[in-house]
Formats: C-alpha cells, sequence, structure tokens
C-alpha cells in the first residue's frame, strides 16, 4: 500500500461448523476498490492484495496453498464490503442499483440492491421502523440477503441469508 494512504479497514468475524474466521479488509476511501484482504481461519488463509484490477497473494485451502497473480475485468470491490456500501446508497421505496463485485478467490459477481420498501420491525416490546432490502449476488455462485435497514440511523438491524436450500439469520442487538 502506498505511503501516506489512508484506508478504510473492516474487521469482521465469522463463527460455522468448519470454526472461526477472522477478515480485514483494506478500502480506498474514495472508491471503495479493495487494496488488500487478509482472511485467516482454521486451515485456511487467503492475503490477496490489489492494484486496481491486478490481484496477486497467497491463497491456502483445502487443495493446499496457491500463489495468486490474476488480472481482473474491474477494480475490486470486495463481496464482503457490499452491505457497507448500500448502506450510503439512498433508501427509498423502489431504488435498485447493480455493482459488480469480487470474491476473495477473485470471482466477478454481480450484486442488485433493491429498496422493497419500509417496514415495521418487532423489538423486544417496541418496533422499529426499517427499510427492507433485497441483496442478489449473481456469478459463480449465487444467492439472496435480505436487510433490515433502521430508517433514522441506517444502522443494520437484521438479515437473512440464503444460499440454496439453507439460510442464516443475524439479529443485531
Amino acid at each position: 500500500m502506498a505511503p501516506g494512504w489512508v484506508p478504510y479497514l473492516v474487521a469482521m468475524r465469522n463463527t460455522s461448523p468448519r470454526g472461526e474466521a477472522i477478515d480485514s479488509i483494506w478500502v480506498d476511501r474514495g472508491t471503495f476498490a479493495t487494496r488488500r484482504h487478509v482472511e485467516v481461519g482454521t486451515n485456511s488463509f487467503k492475503r490477496p492484495s490489489f492494484d486496481g484490477a491486478h490481484m496477486t497473494g497467497t491463497i491456502k485451502d483445502s487443495t493446499g496453498e496457491h500463489d495468486v497473480d490474476k488480472t481482473l475485468e474491474h477494480a475490486a470491490i470486495d463481496n464482503s464490503i457490499v452491505g457497507l456500501l448500500a448502506n450510503a446508497l439512498p433508501m427509498k421505496a423502489g431504488y435498485s442499483v447493480t455493482i459488480g463485485a469480487y470474491d476473495i478467490g477473485g470471482h466477478y459477481q454481480y450484486m442488485t440492491m433493491r429498496v422493497l420498501g419500509a417496514e415495521s420491525l418487532a423489538r423486544g416490546v417496541s418496533a422499529v421502523d426499517a427499510w427492507k432490502v433485497s441483496m442478489d449476488f449473481t456469478g459463480p455462485a449465487s444467492w439472496t440477503v435480505l436487510r433490515w435497514v433502521d430508517v433514522n440511523t441506517k444502522r443494520e438491524l437484521q438479515w437473512t441469508l440464503k444460499f440454496g436450500e439453507r439460510e442464516m439469520i443475524a439479529v443485531r442487538q
């Protein structure tokens, strides 16, 4: 990374039946393009760096350790951060946008975000007005994320991920 360059750092911890993984993603403040992505988990790690549309680094998975040196179709926006990017977009019923993104393996995909409308989301004994947002990912693998975002704060309140027959739900406190 260039001296004096100050990125956004997005860090996430994910727990699954395979173990825990820590994701650290450095993104350009002006374009949200990924500059570096480090994912460390049980028996795997991924450490690619990005210079525009050029990806280099090392990836270790169940098939072994591999050096990566490939040119992508476009400068990379990591699919792990499109939810953060989506919060900066207009929240208005009917709004729709498609964003090109890459997963950490360098596979290109598209994310189409649609604001489906506002609804009341139960929170204990009260309710919060939330935008219901659909995020459809298409590419080598496809999945849908439904997000509920607080109308006033734009804070994510809840999400549901549907991947084939599997479904994951997260509720933020």
